[in-house]
Order: C-alpha cells, then structure tokens, then sequence
C-alpha cells in the first residue's frame, strides 16, 4: 500500500501523485495528531534524507491506498480502502490507532460510498478478500 500516482496513458510516465480527486490525503500515512508536532517529524524526516514525493518536503497525516483492489461478484464495482496510522492519547498513555477507510467505486470510478473505521493499534494492511 502506498499513494497512488498517475500515469500518462500515451507515454506510460509517470505523474504526480494522484489523491483520486481529493478522496486521498497527501503525504505518508502516519500523524501523530497534532500539526505541530507532524511538521517537527516531517523536518526531522527532511533533515535525515527520508525521501519525499512532494516538491515542498515530507508531509504526514497521508492516506495508504491499497494496491490490489477487487471487483465485487455481486455488485462489479470496485472495491478498496485506505488507511493511516495515527498516536491517540488516552490520559497519559500514548498509542496508535489505524484508520481504514472502505470505497466502493462505479464502472466510471466514481465513489459511490465510503465507511470510516478505526482500529486499536499498528495494522499494516497490504491486501484483503
């Protein structure tokens, strides 16, 4: 899973990334629930190489978008999520929780609906059936 990109269908090249629209968010797929403390990592990132797809540097609070969507047998409308990890403070403790968003998409690639979940801890998700 990683953000999906673009391509020229003439030339195969490869484009920027490509956020379906505004349905993505850009960026790596982890926050840390706080703008102020997502743009000292992503400074940090910068400063230790992490290498970035954006021209203005490393951002976070990113969408992970799965690289094996399916067809639905029932419906045949594609079938994908995304999801991020992000720090959640419970009273003093820290952890992570993942948010996976579910998309249902037409013949034409429109979304036809979205469901939100959030799920205690770091689950890497690279496929699903």
């Amino acid at each position: 899973a990683g953000q999906p990109y673009g391509i020229d269908p003439r030339t195969l090249e490869t484009r920027e990334i490509d956020t379906l629209g505004g349905i993505l968010q850009p960026g790596l797929p982890f926050s840390a629930s706080s703008s102020v403390l997502d743009q000292l990592m992503a400074k940090t990132l910068d400063s230790l190489g992490v290498s970035s797809t954006a021209p203005d540097g490393t951002h976070l609070g990113g969408d992970a978008f799965s690289a094996h969507p399916h067809v639905c047998p029932y419906t045949d409308r594609l079938v994908t999520y995304s999801y991020s990890i992000r720090l959640k403070r419970q009273g003093l403790q820290f952890g992570l929780e993942t948010m996976i968003t579910l998309y249902e998409f037409d013949e034409d690639f429109k979304l036809v609906s979205s469901s939100d979940y959030a799920l205690d801890g770091y689950a890497f998700m690279h496929d699903f059936q």
